[in-house]
């Protein structure tokens, strides 16, 4: 079995890889379709929707494989009570905001197909998206703040997290 194999067969490390899709991708996309709504490109802004439903999506990918990888997780930190707690935390947000972000997702199919039909879709539609992407975005900030404390006590600057 090569690494590449082995490694995706691990979701602690496939989350980890993941992750990173809608947080870095969805903020590229969003700046793209602010880029194409200003110079009002309808390609552009097409493109850019279909990124950022493609982005969003992923969170599906995300959160299974978060889910997967939390007890192996669990089972391989030291006894750190702090790293229990950002761990249960992290679980606890991604579970609550999930909503947002499959929203998002079925909301730019429904816009993303409407507005290959209908220019008057794309000029009202567009708009919204950026914002509700925006919205999901500072949300997937949150939830990766916590979890990137969760084993790296450098970045745990205000201490243990409360419930959000």
């Amino acid at each position: 079995m090569d690494k590449w194999t082995q490694l995706t067969r691990q979701p602690e490390y496939l989350h980890l890889v993941l992750n990173h899709w809608p947080i870095v991708g969805l903020a590229v996309a969003l700046v793209f379709l602010l880029g194409a709504l200003l110079l009002r490109q309808r390609g552009s802004i097409l493109l850019a929707l279909v990124l950022c439903t493609l982005l969003t999506g992923s969170t599906v990918a995300v959160l299974q494989s978060g889910e997967a990888a939390y007890n192996r997780v669990l089972g391989s930190m030291p006894q750190d009570p702090a790293s229990d707690i950002f761990l249960r935390i992290h679980a606890e947000q991604a579970r609550e905001k999930a909503f947002l972000f499959y929203g998002l997702t079925a909301g730019l199919v429904v816009l993303t197909a409407a507005a290959f039909r209908s220019s008057a879709v794309l000029n009202w539609g567009s708009p919204l998206a950026l914002i509700a992407g925006g919205v999901c975005l500072w949300q997937t900030a949150q939830i990766a703040e916590t979890g990137g404390q969760i084993k790296h006590r450098e970045l745990r600057v205000h201490g243990l997290p409360t419930k959000r």
